[in-house]
């Protein structure tokens, strides 16, 4: 590359070499016309000779014709020369361009190896990850699936196909919602859809009712739609998750039902019902507990027991529950009163048996309560009597036995105190006549 600064000076050389060759010829043939003469060598000889024969002249033009000669070879010689060193030159710059370009080759060679090395790295972590992907929501119980902007099918898992009938998730593939739901159902979904991706909001756990058009089966899902947005932000479609909650809408129902019956029979029986907390204050009752106590819902409602009862029965309660909540075993039947809101004092007869939560933990007290003042006055009524009645035989049987009057009249005054619980009697005899004792 540095050659296109060296000289030759060829036609410079070429042209002293041909004036020095073409001495030899005027010398030589004017030594050959000296011998022929028989004159002597001597310059004057030559001279003289040079200025007889006139081919000597011509001859001695010889050296500078041959340098003419050779001066345009030499001349050509360097522009040869001249042309080798700029081609060598470009050969020699094109040489290090290709040198140059085959190491930047070689390196790009290199760099695309590693990328393409790197991408197979990553193309096999996302295939790793895509059939992991492909696997967990295949074996989820949760139907999975995602939709383009027209409704159509782009992904399906297997519980999502085997609820729609179809032999695999890729046959859901492509399909719209028109070809899998009936007419309706099929249209409320779309307007779902479009809901989502046009305004670019989820639709979060909307319980809804969702029929296969094949296999005619229906369930209750839980479905939650969020749109799928690209790399600039645009939505190209959504992600769908319904859970099938048709065994909890069930036992929802049956809950309701149940909740039903149950609140039908406790608004129904002349018993009052009622649950507590642990310190006794009421956190649930009936309309007939309402009407044992005398108080309004809104009056009761966390009303503590020692409200309405005194310190006597407040205690006996208190031991009740006590044992109750120690044992964990109801307490069938006990006696108790109440003092109800206008002050009226009511016989009951409680059971009680303890509120327990999820955990198993005690959290409270239900029974049912009855007012038994009714029988309690009858069964006092008839106790009363009856010990009347007792009194009464007895103090015939002994009037029969005694034969004499004062005997008679003790007997019936120390009967008479007897039933009247008092100590002593006396007994007065009344005179008609006279109006006096």
């Amino acid at each position: 590359m540095h050659g296109s600064s060296r000289k030759f000076n060829y036609a410079f050389r070429y042209m002293l070499l041909g004036f020095l060759y073409g001495l030899i010829f005027p010398v030589i043939a004017t030594l050959f016309a000296i011998g022929s003469e028989r004159l002597p060598f001597a310059i004057e000889s030559a001279l003289s000779l040079q200025s007889a024969e006139h081919l000597l002249w011509i001859i001695d033009l010889t050296p500078f014709v041959l340098a003419s000669f050779a001066y345009v070879l030499g001349k050509r010689r360097d522009q040869i020369a001249a042309l080798t060193v700029a081609l060598e030159n470009r050969v020699a710059e094109r040489t290090f361009d290709l040198v140059r370009v085959n190491q930047q080759l070689e390196r790009d060679i290199a760099e695309r190896q590693q990328a393409e090395a790197a991408l197979r790295k990553q193309e096999e972590a996302r295939a790793k990850e895509q059939n992991m992907l492909r696997t967990l929501i295949d074996n989820l119980p949760d139907l999975i699936y995602v939709k383009d902007t027209e409704s159509r099918y782009v992904l399906s898992n297997r519980a999502h196909a085997a609820f729609l009938g179809v032999a695999s998730p890729e046959a859901v593939i492509g399909k719209s919602v028109f070809d899998l739901f009936p007419p309706e159902l099929a249209e409320k979904l779309r307007a779902d859809d479009q809901m989502v991706m046009y305004s670019g909001q989820p639709l979060v756990n909307r319980e809804e009712l969702v029929i296969s058009r094949d296999t005619e089966r229906s369930q209750w899902n839980l479905t939650t739609k969020v749109p799928l947005r690209d790399d600039t932000g645009k939505v190209v479609g959504l992600l769908g998750i319904a859970r099938d909650i048709t065994a909890h809408k069930r036992a929802e129902e049956a809950l309701r039902e149940s909740e039903e019956r149950y609140r039908t029979i406790l608004e129904n029986i002349t018993d009052g019902y009622f649950e507590v907390d642990l310190a006794g204050n009421f956190t649930f009752f009936n309309d007939s507990m309402c009407e044992i106590l005398g108080y309004s819902k809104d009056e009761m409602m966390g009303m503590n027991n020692r409200q309405y009862m005194d310190e006597e029965n407040a205690r006996k309660v208190y031991q009740v529950f006590n044992r109750v909540y120690t044992t964990g075993e109801s307490h069938v039947v006990f006696d108790w009163q109440i003092v109800r809101k206008d002050g009226e004092k009511r016989f009951n007869e409680s059971s009680v048996s303890l509120i327990r939560n999820s955990k198993g933990e005690r959290i409270g007290f239900r029974g049912i309560v009855r007012d038994i003042t009714t029988r309690k006055k009858v069964e006092e009524e008839t106790e009363r009597r009856a010990d009347e009645f007792a009194a009464l035989y007895e103090t015939a049987r002994d009037l029969s036995l005694q034969q004499d009057l004062p005997g008679l009249l003790q007997t019936i005054v120390r009967r008479a105190a007897a039933l009247l619980i008092a100590s002593s009697g006396e007994i007065y005899l009344w005179d008609a006549t006279a109006g006096d004792l």
